[in-house]
């Protein structure tokens, strides 16, 4: 037990790097619309709020947006995100290759659900916007880019956490709830 939430807390410290790579996939028209989706989908679901775990549950609060932000850079890298530019390119390959470790964690069953669940993020709307309109409407995205990085200033840093174990236990309780319709 345990063994992974050092590397959940340094993905806490990155979260703020990781959201600005993503957004620049986003922003960026030379990467392909299904690429752009997956980030929005990934960016969007900060902005939602009742998502897997409640934003205010400490030291856990963070995470569920970090997995699915890692999530949607894998079903994003898939579609080829190489035109986001080299710095971009990089954290958003890193954030999909982090999605082993997720399954890892998780297990092949929880990880397939919250794959799906990340999937069907790039057709919901949030906040009366649905992915296709953030990507076609300049203004639009203006304005998405803005909630996103206000919701960011409302993230804490990441605790320090006395019991990992209780930590693993909670983070599996919510996601199995969570996603046992899916």
């Amino acid at each position: 037990m345990g063994k992974h939430v050092a590397t959940f807390q340094k993905w806490i410290e990155s979260f703020p790097q990781d959201v600005e790579a993503m957004q620049k996939v986003v922003g960026n028209p030379k990467v392909p619309m299904d690429a752009r989706r997956y980030a929005v989908a990934g960016l969007n679901y900060l902005l939602q709020r009742l998502d897997i775990i409640p934003d205010a549950q400490p030291a856990t609060g963070i995470l569920d947006d970090a997995f699915v932000l890692r999530v949607a850079a894998m079903l994003a890298s898939e579609k080829d995100v190489s035109a986001a530019g080299a710095e971009a390119l990089t954290t958003v390959e890193k954030l999909a290759n982090d999605t082993d470790l997720v399954k890892d964690f998780f297990g092949e069953d929880i990880f397939k659900k919250l794959r799906l669940y990340t999937e069907r993020l790039a057709d919901q709307e949030v906040r009366k916007r649905r992915p296709d309109s953030i990507l076609s409407d300049d203004k639009v995205r203006g304005v998405f880019f803005a909630e996103v990085s206000d919701e960011l200033r409302h993230f804490l840093p990441a605790p320090v956490v006395k019991d990992e174990g209780a930590i693993e236990r909670e983070l599996k309780s919510y996601f199995k709830a969570k996603l046992a319709s899916i």
